[in-house]
């Protein structure tokens, strides 16, 4: 972990990142070619020159505003030059301001702490906009959460349309609760939800769903975000395992699912949450499965763009640089499948039923396998026709976890009646086996992640 100014700063990279994954996710069709990094303007910024350094960010239309949204972050960091003249840490800021789909904002106005009436639009300064967590402890111990370069912090993770009636307002905010203390470390300590009306920006019920005792962590399992109101009544839930280093009595790289009753007296209710383990609901956290393979999450965002055509869409954030990977599925159970991505540009990457593969995809599958995918080939992938593991006229599909560069013999030796069979379990992957039975194992040719954009 880092020091929370570095977390500050390196996270703010992590946004720029969402905001592209949030092209992709919600019209696969954003544009010929994805938006680079785009840094979140606020109208403080721009009217005293300071700079707004945001940790993490979440956003939902304004039920009563159209073409604007609430944008909600976590801890934030303002500057004049290189001094900082303000630190917003453990109670998160918003703003409000017009968007598009998959364009960076750059015109927000700050909300003020709650209930103070908002100015919209507005040049005021950011204010912190949750309540800051009571009773946090060191981890491991007694002690409260205090100390030298430490705080008690409620970080949101997710956002949605409320589910019910009968809540205090229109949106439904998802919070985690962490003791961060001096050394950079934090430890999550509880999950809530709070009720939340954007347009008198009034708080109604925040609710600590699940907490831990004496210092230790919570569970990962119920360290939730991303709310999702399901057409079957009920609110789902997402939560996620580091890939490295993998908290305590958590799988690397899995990712959760938890539900109950879309009603505030069940997500108020600790008792009423179920997990899901891979085939059905539990109660029991430990018992929850992941709904994707080993992945490797800093982060997940899951919205529902069922109205768009889209399903259920999960952003997995990869890394500080804004790299990501895009899931869908039509169900919050699953099955999920990736929405595959170019891992340089973030450009969406079709999943066809074309015989044969854009200029995007066919570059991608290029790039990515070097050279002719059969075992000891060095021919280069530039000079390699592009095959379909599983033949185009069985119903494979021209996606990239279906093609691979072969040179014309091997192409030739994979398609005669030889012997020779081929599967790509994951995409880059593949499998060869002999006629004799011997199999040999072709990974992926390693990646160099560009380096960052800032």
């Amino acid at each position: 972990m880092l020091s929370p100014g570095q977390r500050v700063r390196s996270r703010r990279r992590a946004l720029a990142g969402c905001v592209i994954a949030g092209c992709i996710a919600l019209v696969t069709g954003c544009g010929a070619a994805a938006p680079r990094p785009s840094p979140v303007m606020s109208n403080y910024e721009r009217s005293t020159g300071n700079a707004i350094r945001r940790d993490c960010g979440y956003s939902s239309p304004l039920p009563a505003k159209p073409g604007w949204s609430v944008w909600l972050f976590c801890d934030t960091e303002v500057t004049r030059g290189q001094a900082i003249e303000r630190l917003i840490l453990g109670t998160g800021t918003a703003a409000d301001g017009p968007y598009r789909a998959g364009l960076a904002p750059a015109g927000l106005s700050e909300v003020p702490t709650p209930p103070a009436r908002p100015a919209l639009p507005g040049t005021a300064a950011p204010q912190p906009f949750l309540p800051a967590p009571q009773g946090l402890r060191l981890p491991g111990g007694m002690l409260p959460c205090t100390g030298p370069g430490g705080y008690p912090a409620t970080w949101i993770s997710g956002v949605t349309r409320a589910p019910s009636a009968a809540t205090a307002g229109p949106l439904l905010i998802s919070y985690d609760d962490y003791c961060v203390t001096g050394a950079g470390d934090a430890s999550a300590e509880g999950f809530g939800l709070a009720e939340y009306d954007p347009s008198s920006n009034l708080l109604g019920a925040v609710t600590l769903v699940f907490s831990s005792a004496f210092g230790p962590p919570l569970p990962q399992q119920q360290v939730l975000g991303s709310p999702v109101a399901g057409e079957d009544g009920y609110l789902y839930l997402f939560g996620f395992c580091h890939a490295a280093p993998a908290p305590a009595g958590c799988g690397i790289g899995q990712v959760f699912l938890a539900r109950t009753v879309a009603a505030p007296a069940y997500w108020r209710n600790p008792f009423t949450y179920q997990y899901w383990t891979g085939d059905r609901w539990s109660s029991q956290a430990a018992a929850a499965g992941s709904l994707i393979p080993a992945g490797h999450p800093l982060g997940i965002s899951v919205g529902d763009y069922s109205a768009d055509g889209h399903g259920l869409v999960m952003i997995e954030q990869t890394s500080l640089a804004g790299g990501f990977q895009a899931w869908q599925a039509g169900s919050p159970a699953g099955p999920w499948r990736r929405i595959l991505t170019d891992p340089v540009s973030g450009a969406p990457l079709e999943i066809s039923r074309r015989r044969f593969p854009s200029a995007a995809l066919a570059d991608h599958i290029r790039t990515r396998d070097k050279t002719c995918r059969f075992p000891g080939c060095s021919i280069p992938a530039e000079k390699c026709e592009l095959d379909h593991t599983k033949p185009y006229a069985e119903g494979g599909f021209t996606s990239e976890d279906n093609l691979g560069a072969l040179c014309l013999r091997h192409h030739k030796l994979k398609d005669e009646d030889t012997g020779w069979t081929l599967l790509q379990t994951e995409p880059g992957y593949f499998i060869w086996t002999t006629p004799q039975g011997k199999t040999h194992e072709v990974p992926p040719e390693p990646y160099e992640e560009p380096p960052p954009p800032f």
